[in-house]
């Protein structure tokens, strides 16, 4: 990692640095100076983090590389987070199945994370130079980004949850349903089976009386079996099978919030 040559370090911070990384976001204190080792806004394609320093001489003065006022640029890095929760916010607010916060999850995680570790450094900073009141709103600031963006992570997460819970619950209900119905046609067949069996050993040509009657009691007879098949499909299943076997995302999604609502 590369320090701006205008910048005179004290050995004491120089030593404590990566020559090839920067490392995580982090406070270095020493000699009545500062450097503030912070990351820009990840997201969950950056497999590595776009470093900004930022360093408070013994004077009290905060530079930031070779653009000068280091107190306004670091507001500027922190209306970035402010920026990107403002876009998780409206992400939340479209997401509608599980796919949609599965991806969240995504966005938010790698963000949780680097809000927390900076709030952190911030807060390190602010404890060792409390003289310095231009600190106060930036670790306020940072603060208030971490905490949004832990409520959006937990929420997400728990939607997330709730709609494994309540599909598995569903699934559980599903195959519950399945076996009341195989059993339904194990009875069936128990009753049936030796008629079926007795009917296919010595056969079933009697004479009935129907022989040289027109074609009418046969469609009769055929219409009549096929009235009872479907009612007896309808007491096999009950009509719960067709019913719960559809998993209707937004009533899941709507009964989550409902429950956090109620909370």
């Amino acid at each position: 990692m590369e320090l701006p040559k205008s910048w005179n370090i004290s050995d004491y911070i120089s030593i404590r640095l990566n020559k090839r990384t920067a490392g995580h976001q982090r406070a270095i204190i020493g000699d009545g100076e500062a450097l503030l080792i912070l990351h820009k806004p990840p997201s969950k394609k950056d497999l590595e983090r776009t470093v900004v320093l930022f360093w408070r001489n013994p004077a009290g003065e905060w530079k930031h590389g070779e653009h000068g006022d280091g107190i306004k640029q670091l507001g500027f890095h922190l209306d970035e987070y402010h920026k990107t929760e403002e876009r998780i916010e409206k992400n939340y607010a479209k997401a509608s199945n599980a796919d949609d916060y599965f991806a969240l999850l995504e966005d938010l995680a790698p963000l949780q994370r680097s809000t927390k570790n900076m709030h952190i450094a911030l807060q390190e900073i602010r404890e060792n130079f409390q003289d310095d009141n231009e600190l106060i709103g930036i670790r306020d600031l940072a603060y208030e980004v971490r905490r949004n963006m832990e409520l959006f992570y937990i929420d997400t997460k728990n939607k997330v949850d709730y709609y494994l819970a309540k599909q598995a619950e569903l699934q559980a209900k599903l195959a519950q349903d399945a076996v009341e119905s195989s059993q339904r046609l194990n009875n069936l067949a128990a009753i049936f089976l030796p008629i079926t069996a007795m009917a296919s050993i010595f056969g079933m040509n009697v004479k009935i009386g129907f022989e040289a009657t027109p074609y009418w009691p046969f469609i009769f007879i055929l219409g009549s079996g096929l009235i009872s098949g479907f009612l007896l499909r309808n007491w096999v299943s009950h009509g719960k099978l067709g019913r719960i076997g559809k998993i209707d995302h937004q009533d899941i999604i709507e009964d989550s919030n409902r429950e956090n609502d109620e909370d």
